[in-house]
């Protein structure tokens, strides 16, 4: 399945693979998020730190790690026979409840 969305003006597209079962394909979620917490704080300490070449290569790794989260999200939704993109209308449709979009 490939995913394409346009969120900003941003179009994004995801290959998804059969890996796990549900429960695995979950946790793989929240262990991608770990890894970008993880990826942003290395990328912090280096831009801080004032250390440009340093945090230009932490913000590849921070990117990746963003990137996998998207994928695990993606995968899992693909499995359960959710479509991720009437996923995320629907939490759009969330987040402009909350007033989080600026229009």
């Amino acid at each position: 399945m490939r995913l394409e969305t346009e969120m900003s003006d941003r179009k994004i597209m995801v290959r998804t693979f059969k890996l796990g079962t549900h429960d695995e394909r979950a946790r793989k979620i929240g262990e991608e998020a770990l890894e970008v917490y993880a990826a942003f704080a290395q990328y912090d300490e280096k831009v801080k730190k004032g250390n440009t070449v340093g945090a230009a290569q932490k913000a590849i790794d921070l990117m990746t790690e963003i990137g996998d989260v998207i994928t695990a999200a993606v995968n899992f939704a693909e499995a359960l026979g959710i479509n991720a993109q009437v996923a995320v209308e629907f939490a759009e449709q969330k987040n402009r409840k909350r007033g989080r979009y600026y229009e």
